[in-house]
């Protein structure tokens, strides 16, 4: 019997394998040496794969068959699970807190834009930053992230100092630069022509000059990733190819969700880019007013857990207005909304999006775009 190699393109190797048992121990399967493997990331790519092998199949006419099915195609699937390093590699993972509980994925994530209109809650997250606070909370158990809106080295050196003042002085987690927009896209001439005009674009000198410039932090031990936000998931698809930005804070909701799932989501997946979703209840307007059935608080962070959305969405931020509101959306919080409930969601959410009374959108034209049409 011959083995042959029906994802090999070559005729010098596509045939002739052989077969190896292993030596029969335990657990153990026979394998196939020197069979090709291919990387996949999705059921998709995986069944293009198998048709692929199957298009190359020969068949041949016996005495009971004119085309004969004694010849088997055979296709191991290699599933390997994997975490973003971005959350998931605190540096809390053998520590214990006073109750015995620990600390599975990632730590407690604190985001702020301007440290000096949220008094209280900057004094909160300097008291526990600060050394005095080591014997009940480590730094290396806190995932502080801060940023800022300016693109010019003398700004983005007064911005991380402000925020190195609150994280306790010595590292930031993430450094966010804020609110980039369409404008701070650029074509790229040199770039070979691609159909997808976002295969086009690039960062502008000036924002690439800004996203170098806090590179360098990392290099320097002061910022542990590079991060960017903007409200536009075209800017997030072009973004999510940059090598030197790690993560991508996202606007995504209920009633704002389309350009995400077709455009900004897909792109960071492709680059292994985790995002963070903040604006989740559309400036707390999607619970409603009580008059009417609305979803909860936690019903909107849950949405956002989904499998439409994660990966690549790694922290959902909610800026809860008081503890009570912070504990009520935690305790009724889960990995997304079962299949009635995300259904029933996303039609309320359509409805408060075709309105956008609220402004909310500021791209509104990019709601219907695919991935190949932006």
């Amino acid at each position: 019997e011959e083995v042959r190699d029906l994802l090999s393109t070559s005729p010098t190797t596509a045939g002739g394998l052989k077969i190896r048992d292993n030596g029969g121990a335990t657990g153990s399967e026979p394998d196939v040496v020197g069979a090709s493997e291919i990387t996949v990331r999705n059921a998709d790519e995986a069944l293009l794969c198998l048709a692929r092998g199957m298009l190359r199949r020969v068949t041949g006419a016996t005495a009971m068959n004119a085309e004969s099915s004694r010849s088997h195609a055979i296709m191991t699937a290699v599933i390997e699970q994997t975490s973003s390093t971005f959350l998931d590699d605190a540096e809390n993972d053998d520590d214990d807190d006073d109750d015995g509980n620990r600390y599975k994925n990632g730590a407690p994530f604190l985001f702020y834009y301007n440290p000096h209109r949220y008094p209280d809650f900057m004094s909160g997250v300097k008291q526990l930053c600060s050394p005095e606070e080591s014997s009940t909370v480590d730094r290396s158990d806190l995932f502080i992230a801060g940023g800022g809106t300016d693109r010019s080295a003398h700004q983005l050196d007064q911005r991380l100092s402000d925020c190195l003042e609150y994280s306790g002085g010595t590292y930031l987690d993430c450094f966010v630069l804020e609110y980039v927009c369409p404008e701070e896209l650029a074509v790229d001439a040199a770039a070979p022509w691609n159909p997808d005009p976002m295969m086009r674009l690039q960062p502008h000198p000036d924002l690439a000059a800004a996203i170098e410039h806090v590179r360098r932090w990392v290099d320097e031990g002061k910022v542990r990733y590079v991060g960017i936000s903007t409200h536009s998931h075209v800017v997030g698809a072009v973004l999510a190819r940059e090598s030197d930005v790690d993560a991508l804070m996202i606007r995504y909701n209920l009633s704002h969700k389309d350009a995400a799932e077709e455009v900004t989501f897909p792109a960071a997946r492709e680059n292994g880019k985790p995002v963070i979703a903040f604006t989740t209840t559309r400036w707390n307007s999607l619970q409603g007013d009580g008059t009417y059935d609305a979803p909860s608080t936690a019903d909107c962070l849950s949405f956002v857990l989904g499998n439409r959305s994660c990966p690549p969405v790694e922290a959902v931020l909610h800026s809860a207005r008081d503890e009570d509101e912070l504990n009520e959306a935690m305790e009724g919080i889960r990995m997304g909304l079962n299949e009635d409930a995300d259904a029933k969601w996303r039609t309320y959410g359509e409805v408060i999006e075709d309105s956008n009374e609220d402004y909310f959108d500021e791209y509104p034209e990019e709601r219907y775009l695919k991935a190949s049409a932006a």
